[in-house]
C-alpha cells in the first residue's frame, strides 16, 4: 500500500514511476494484483463521502482512546496498596 499511496503523491518522481510500470508488466500477477488493490482503494475513498455512513464516521471520531492496561490497572492497584498499609498499621 506504501507504493501505492506513494504513486499517488504529487512529488512522485518520474524513475520511481518508471520503476512501478517496469514492476507492473514484468509479470501479469503484478498488474492483476495493482489492479485489486487500485479497486479496494477507490472503493474505499468513496465511502468517506457515503450518507448512510456519516453518522458511523461521527461516533467513530467521538470515542475516546483505548486506555492501556496500566491506566485500566491503576486505580485496583491503588487500592490494594491503601489496603494493605491499612493493614499494615492496624
Amino acid at each position: 500500500q506504501h507504493w501505492f499511496l506513494r504513486l499517488q503523491s504529487s512529488d512522485c518522481s518520474v524513475d520511481e514511476r518508471e520503476a512501478f510500470e517496469h514492476w507492473r508488466i514484468a509479470e501479469p500477477i503484478h498488474d492483476v494484483a495493482y489492479r485489486m488493490v487500485e479497486d479496494v482503494w477507490q472503493r474505499g475513498a468513496s465511502l468517506g463521502t457515503d450518507p448512510s455512513l456519516e453518522h458511523l464516521l461521527y461516533q467513530a471520531r467521538r470515542l475516546p482512546p483505548e486506555r492501556s492496561w496500566r491506566q485500566r490497572a491503576t486505580p485496583a492497584l491503588a487500592m490494594a496498596a491503601c489496603l494493605v498499609l491499612a493493614i499494615g498499621v492496624g
